[in-house]
């Protein structure tokens, strides 16, 4: 039996239990809790990058590949990651995301690379480099521009 095949044959508990044991660790994602079920909150599993130690909200879907992933399940995970406090989405199915979807998943990521980058000119403004003074690397405007 191909993979593939493998995968359709697996029920949906199944797939999700196969991505935790599997897929995740060969990312080099540890995985830190399994929730699953209808009530996980948009997180399926709760994972974390060894070598950056980012905690990951991972969905599973198994879908069949003729049904795309919507719109509103990339929105549950979104919702998964601030309510698990996690700094990362990762949707994991056996089919495609949709348009819309795909758009949204990109805006959240784009979002979240915008503040990473606010918040890191934050720390070089507070701690500047030896011999350096604050205002070396600019300030940060409460809307979150740079003004340099």
């Amino acid at each position: 039996m191909d993979k593939l095949a493998l995968l359709a044959s697996m029920s949906p508990d199944e797939f999700e239990r196969y991505v935790a044991d599997y897929v995740l660790p060969a990312l080099g994602l540890k995985v830190l809790n399994v929730i699953g079920g209808s009530y996980d909150r948009g997180c399926d599993i709760i994972a974390e990058n060894v070598h950056f130690g980012t905690r990951i909200c991972v969905q599973v879907k198994k879908y069949h590949p003729n049904k795309k992933v919507p719109e509103t399940d990339v929105r549950d995970v979104i919702y998964g990651m601030r309510h698990h406090r996690c700094e990362r989405g990762l949707m994991v199915t056996t089919s495609d995301l949709s348009g819309p979807a795909l758009d949204l998943a990109r805006e959240e990521k784009n979002r979240r690379d915008k503040r990473r980058e606010t918040n890191q000119a934050h720390r070089r403004a507070e701690d500047p480099p030896p011999g350096g003074h604050a205002e070396d690397v600019g300030a940060i405007e409460p809307n979150g521009s740079a003004c340099f």
